[in-house]
């Protein structure tokens, strides 16, 4: 597939909003019970240096607001979506804390 363009690095605050969205996207359904439904997250991975020096360029158009990812003019929508710039530590705080409650609660996390 031909590659998509790569999206405008994310700030630092947009980053926090999107945290912030995200975990209440994972902590919460339609009903307002964690526990009722599987929810399903995608992480884009940035590019590895060997990928960009070879002159790689992104083929993923994450967009974390709209829940959705595009591969090859196709469109996919998640209940979550972590684009190349959220860091690992800012995913682990979005996602943590929902999974934690659900193993102690008795439910497979």
């Amino acid at each position: 597939p031909a590659a998509l363009q790569a999206l405008a690095p994310t700030t630092k605050n947009e980053n926090s909003a999107i945290i912030s969205n995200r975990r209440h996207v994972m902590t919460t359904t339609n009903s307002g019970d964690a526990s009722c439904q599987v929810r399903v997250g995608v992480r884009v991975r940035p590019l590895t240096s060997t990928e960009l020096s070879s002159g790689g360029g992104a083929v993923v158009d994450a967009r974390p607001i709209e829940r959705t990812v595009n591969v090859a003019g196709r469109k996919f929508t998640y209940d979550a979506v972590f684009d190349a710039q959220m860091t690992q530590s800012d995913l682990y705080r979005a996602v943590s804390p929902s999974l934690l409650g659900s193993f102690l609660d008795g439910y497979n996390a």
